[in-house]
C-alpha cells in the first residue's frame, strides 16, 4: 500500500515537558488508522501539528519530519493545511456559530456569479446563494441529514445535527488527501454513529487516508485497519485491527485500570416520595428539540440518570432550567418554589449546573486552572479573600494544588492555561470547581463524554463519592446507557420531549430497549 503520510521522529516540547517524544508513524492510501490514548498522551498534540494549529508555531515548533505524499511539510496554520489536502473535524465544534449551515459548508469555497462592473475598474465577485445552498443540502442529504431549516444560524440545532454540519464542512473539498476525526461520534446516538462510520469507509474506498481518534474501542475495532496507540507522548504499539481486542488496546493505554465504578449504597428511603427536588410540566424548544410537559421527582441523596435516543429533548433539560431557553413550568427544591432561569435562587438552594459542552459553556478556557477552579466561589460566596477584599493567594494555591494531586489533573502546573488541557482533563477541572462548592443538587451533563476509558472511572468514582460522602443528589444527563447502569439509582427514558418510563438498573435490558423507541412492554 502506498503511504500518504509518513511521520519520522516527530517530538514536541510545551515549556519543559515533551508532550510527542520521537513519534514514527505511516498510513497509507485509502487506510483508516485509530489513533487512541488516555487523556493527556499526546494525540491532541500530534493533530494540532498536522492541523497547523498556531499554537504550535506560537511554543517553538516541533522537530523531526512530517511528508505527505513524498513531499515533506510543516503547516504552520490551518489554511497552509487545508491547501494540502489536510481536513480535521475537531471534538470541539469549529462552525461559526451565527452562520447558517450552508454558510459554514461553503466557507471558503463559495460558488460565484460572474463578476459584474459597478464601478469602473473594480469587478466585485457576486455569491451564488442558490447555488450555495444546493450544494450544501446535496451534501448533507447524502449524509442522512434531511428535514432541518437550513436558514437559521447552526446554533440553532442540537448537537447531533451541528456534528453532521461539521463533517460536511470539512468533506466539502476537491483536494482532501487526510481526513482527521477527533471523536466523531461523542454526540451522535447508536444509529447516528453507525451512519458516520459507514460514510468514513465510503471515503476510503476513494482513496482518501483517515485518522479516526475515539475512545469507543469497539468502534474503532470495527472501523480500522490498524490501531496506534500513545502513551505519556510515546507511540506504545501499533495494533492491527483483525488480531487484537479492546481488553489489549485499553491495557496498553493505561497499564492499569482504575476501579471500576459500581454504586453499592443507598441514602434514599422506601418512604421518599421524590419531592426534594421537582420539575413540573417543562415546555420548551430549541434545535429542532423541545421539552414537552416534562416532570421529574428526585429524592434526597438520589442519584437519576436522563437518557433516550439523541434528539429526544434531555439536552435541553439543563438550559431550560437556567433559564438559557425560553422555558415554562415550575422547579421546587425542598419546597421552595423556583422559577426557571432564577440562578440566583438555585445556587442559593445548593443547585449546581454542569452543561454538555464543557469548553464553550462551562470553562474559562484562556485562564488558569486555579482560576477555573476557584473563581465561582470568590465570587458568589467571598472565599479566599480578606476583609480588605484582599485574594489569600496562599490558600488558593494550597486549595488547588490539593484538588489537582486528588483527580489526578495532568498538567504543567496550576497556572497553565485550562484550554491546553486534554478533555479528561479538562473534565477533572469542572468537577474540581464543583467539589470546592459542595453542591445539595447537581445536574452534569455527558460527564465522560471524550475521555478515556481510565478517566471516565475516576469520575463516575468521583460522582459516587460525592453522593456517599456528601449525600449530593446527582442527576445525570447521558447517552451511555451501560455506564447509568452502573451508578444510578433509577434511569428516566425520554421519548419526544417527555419522560416515557422510568427503570430501575436491575431490569432486563429489553426494557430500556423498548423505552428508546417509546414502545411499553
Amino acid at each position: 500500500m502506498e503511504n500518504i503520510l509518513e511521520i519520522s521522529d516527530l517530538s514536541k516540547k510545551f515549556r519543559s515537558n515533551y508532550a510527542l517524544k520521537n513519534i514514527s508513524l505511516s498510513l497509507g492510501r485509502g487506510e483508516i488508522l485509530g489513533l487512541v490514548g488516555a487523556n493527556g498522551s499526546g494525540k491532541t498534540t500530534l493533530m494540532n501539528i498536522l492541523a497547523g494549529n498556531p499554537v504550535i508555531a506560537d511554543t517553538g515548533g516541533f522537530t523531526g519530519e512530517i511528508k505527505l505524499g513524498g513531499r515533506i511539510i510543516s503547516p504552520a496554520a490551518p489554511s497552509d493545511s487545508l491547501k494540502l489536502g489536510i481536513g480535521m473535524v475537531y471534538q470541539e465544534f469549529a462552525l461559526i456559530p451565527s452562520f447558517t449551515a450552508p454558510e459554514n459548508i461553503m466557507l471558503g469555497k463559495e460558488n460565484l456569479i460572474s463578476p459584474v462592473a459597478s464601478l469602473p475598474g473594480l469587478r466585485i465577485p457576486l455569491i451564488d446563494h442558490k447555488k450555495n445552498i444546493h450544494k450544501a443540502e446535496s451534501i448533507l442529504s447524502s449524509l442522512g441529514v434531511n428535514g432541518i431549516n437550513i436558514h437559521v444560524p447552526v446554533t440553532e440545532f442540537n448537537v447531533s445535527t451541528r456534528q453532521f454540519v461539521e463533517f460536511a464542512r470539512v468533506i466539502n473539498s476537491d483536494t482532501l488527501k487526510l481526513l482527521i476525526l477527533d471523536e466523531p461520534t461523542a454526540v451522535l446516538g447508536r444509529d447516528e454513529s453507525i451512519r458516520l462510520m459507514d460514510e468514513v469507509r465510503k471515503m476510503a474506498d476513494k482513496g482518501i487516508s483517515v485518522i479516526f481518534i475515539s475512545h469507543r474501542l469497539e468502534e474503532i475495532l470495527s472501523l480500522c485497519h490498524r490501531i496506534a496507540v500513545l502513551r505519556d507522548g510515546i507511540l506504545e504499539s501499533v495494533f492491527t485491527a483483525s488480531e487484537t481486542s479492546a481488553e489489549d488496546i485499553a491495557r496498553c493505554m493505561l497499564g492499569s485500570i482504575h476501579a471500576r465504578a459500581i454504586k453499592t449504597h443507598n441514602h434514599t428511603s422506601s418512604g421518599d416520595s421524590g419531592n426534594y427536588f421537582r420539575i413540573k410540566n417543562m415546555n420548551s424548544g430549541s434545535g429542532g428539540e423541545s421539552l414537552r410537559n416534562f416532570s421529574l421527582n428526585v429524592s434526597k441523596g438520589e442519584i437519576i440518570g436522563i437518557t433516550g435516543q439523541s434528539g429526544q429533548g434531555q439536552m435541553l433539560l439543563g438550559k431550560s432550567l437556567m433559564g438559557l431557553i425560553p422555558s415554562d413550568g415550575e422547579i421546587s427544591i425542598d419546597g421552595e418554589k423556583i422559577q426557571p432561569g432564577d440562578t440566583a435562587s438555585l445556587f442559593r438552594s445548593g443547585f449546581y449546573y454542569i452543561p454538555e459542552e464543557r469548553r464553550r459553556d462551562g470553562l474559562l478556557p484562556e485562564h488558569s486552572i486555579a482560576d477555573n477552579i476557584t473563581f465561582t466561589k470568590i465570587s458568589t460566596k467571598r472565599a479566599f479573600t480578606s476583609r480588605t477584599g484582599l485574594l489569600n493567594f496562599k490558600s488558593i494555591n494550597e486549595t488547588v494544588l490539593k484538588y489537582t494531586d486528588e483527580l489526578d489533573i495532568k498538567c504543567a502546573g496550576i497556572k497553565q492555561k485550562v484550554c491546553e488541557l486534554s478533555g479528561g482533563n479538562q473534565q477533572k477541572v469542572i468537577l474540581a470547581r464543583a467539589l470546592l462548592l459542595k453542591p445539595e443538587i447537581m445536574m452534569i451533563f455527558e460527564p465522560t463524554r471524550g475521555i478515556d476509558i481510565g478517566a471516565k472511572e475516576m469520575i463516575l468514582n468521583m460522582l459516587l463519592e460525592m453522593n456517599r460522602e456528601m449525600q449530593t443528589t446527582i442527576i445525570i444527563v447521558s447517552s451511555e446507557l451501560e455506564e447509568l447502569l452502573r451508578v444510578c439509582d433509577r434511569i428516566a427514558v425520554l421519548y419526544e420531549g417527555s419522560i416515557f418510563s422510568v427503570l430501575t438498573p436491575e431490569l432486563p435490558e429489553e426494557k430500556f430497549i423498548h423505552a428508546f423507541a417509546g414502545r411499553a412492554i
